[in-house]
């Protein structure tokens, strides 16, 4: 059996720590928040494999909060931080950054964030083999 955490673009705006404050995008707090967000639920999926998906590149149309989550440095960032977070836990991680992030992949959406039937097919043959080559994740 396989866990496999999938986060969302919504990451990639500020977060709250527990007593209210900011903790801003990319900074030591959000890393600190968001890690503690995961502890608090990843090790609860039980499975015995357990893999983090890095954030996937977005081809919204442009606007105030699509911008954002089309920003391929906040993308990275935080993709970048989801890794250190497998690493440090021993978890496989499923490198959807790399997977969504190359010219034509836009072409896996019908909308710039939805995957169309076909593009999730094509995903999921880029990523199965990751799965196999870090089978020994826990």
């Amino acid at each position: 059996d396989v866990g496999i955490v999938v986060g969302t673009s919504t990451w990639q705006f500020d977060l709250l720590d527990d007593d209210g404050s900011v903790a801003p995008f990319g900074s030591p707090e959000y890393k600190e928040v968001l890690f503690a967000a995961l502890d608090d639920h990843v090790p609860g999926l039980g499975a015995p494999r357990i893999y983090v998906a890095t954030n996937p590149c977005t081809y919204l149309p442009p606007g105030a909060i699509n911008d954002v989550k089309n920003d391929r440095g906040r993308t990275q960032t935080l993709s970048a931080l989801l890794r250190e977070y497998a690493r440090e836990r021993g978890y496989g991680v499923l490198d959807l950054t790399a997977a969504t992030c190359s010219t034509g992949d836009e072409e896996l959406f019908f909308d710039g964030l939805h995957l169309t039937k076909a593009g999730a097919l094509r995903l999921w043959d880029r990523l199965l083999p990751q799965i196999d080559r870090e089978g020994s994740a826990k």
